[in-house]
Order: C-alpha cells, then structure tokens, then sequence
C-alpha cells in the first residue's frame, strides 16, 4: 500500500498528463476554427490571434507537467534498473528544461512583443524588421529541434529499456507508449535530413493522435501501477 506522499506524486503527474493531452487537443481543434492561411505573412500575423496566445501560453505549462510527469515515472523503476532508468530520466530532463526555454521564449519574446509589433505597424520598416527576428527565431528554433526530439527519443529507448523484462499488464501499457512515442519521433527525425515536404504532411496529420496514445497510455499506466505498490 503506498503512502499518502507517494499517492499525491501519483496523482500529480496523471493530472499533468491529462492536462498536457488536453492542451494537445486544444491545440488540434484549432486547425479546425482559425482559417488556412497560405500566405506567410498572414500565417504569422496569425499566430498573434487570442485563441493563439492561449495555445502558446498552455503548451509551455504543460512541458512543466511533463516534467513532473516523467520524473514520477522513471523513478519508480530506479529499484529495478538504476542505470537505464537514470540515463531515461536525465534524456527527459533534458527535452523537458530545452523545451521551456523555447517555448518560453516563444511566448514572452516572440508572442507577446514581435508580434503585436508586427500587427501594430503594417507595411512599415519596422514591421519589415520584426518580421525578420520572427523568421530568424524559427528557424533557430527548427535547427535545435533535432538535438531536442534526439534526447526525448533516447529518453523513451533507455525506459523502454528499463522495463524491457517486466511483462505485467501494466508495465505492456508503458512499453507501448515507448514503442509508439519512437516510432512518432523517428520520422521527424529523418525528416530533418530529408526536408521532404510529403514526409512533413505525414507529420503533420500523425503528430496529434500519435502524441495522444503515447500519453493516454502513460496515463493508464500510472493509474494501474499506483493499486499495485
């Protein structure tokens, strides 16, 4: 029976869990209620909207809910296997603290400043200026997103490695949530070698319900590991 300090971290991180699957929903439905824009200034401009701003704002609390999340997870198998579980924690830890500083960058710097300046002043040099620190932070952004996705691959490989042996029902919900969060992660990756625009579309469609199970999964998980201890 775990104690009441142990049960309250479980709980923590199904909460953070549910809420960063919920973020990821949000994030789709928008697809479905803001506008197609092809043209790149306009998708910028877009990104200053409000249902936008929220979007922003959710996904960098849920990265701090993944941390949590993760950490929970990994120790729980240190007793199991110290090493694996150690090297899957700090892979995690890893994505986790490189995907706040952008995503917190992204919202405070880029969101909340360059865009609204960009908005506020159409068809001048300054908006012409703004623009191009916009366009430099995404593509810095996509240059590090390769180490970033590379350390949440490894991250999911060394825990899938760290319960490689244990085949109890609940332990097959985590490996499944690994094998599929590697599986997802893979052709991003391969994607940034290739830059194949039918790669990307691939990617694109396949990032929210992939993304979702892996997280579903982990979820199910917790809550049937937490009767057991």
């Amino acid at each position: 029976m775990i104690n009441k300090t142990t049960n309250r971290r479980f709980s923590l991180a199904i909460v953070c869990l549910i809420f960063f699957v919920l973020v990821q929903l949000y994030q789709f439905s928008l697809r479905f209620i803001l506008p197609v824009e092809q043209d790149p200034y306009q998708q910028l401009i877009q990104r200053g909207f409000t249902l936008n701003h929220i979007r922003y704002l959710l996904i960098l609390l849920s990265i701090f809910g993944l941390l949590i999340s993760y950490t929970v997870i990994c120790v729980i198998h240190i007793t199991r296997d110290k090493y694996f579980s150690i090297i899957a924690l700090l892979f995690f830890l890893i994505f986790c603290f490189f995907e706040i500083l952008y995503r917190s960058a992204e919202y405070f710097l880029v969101i909340k400043k360059w865009i609204p300046m960009i908005i506020m002043n159409p068809n001048s040099q300054i908006a012409s200026d703004y623009v191009y620190r916009v366009q430099l932070f995404d593509a810095s952004v996509s240059a590090l997103y390769f180490p970033l996705l590379f350390c949440h691959l490894c991250g999911s490989l060394f825990l899938f490695l760290t319960i490689r042996k244990i085949n109890n029902a609940y332990n097959i919900l985590l490996k499944i949530a690994m094998v599929i969060n590697i599986i997802r992660i893979i052709p991003r990756l391969f994607n940034y070698y290739l830059e194949s625009s039918g790669l990307a579309q691939i990617n694109h469609y396949l990032f929210f319900p992939t993304i979702s199970l892996v997280f579903i999964f982990q979820i199910f998980y917790l809550l049937r590991i937490r009767k057991t201890l």
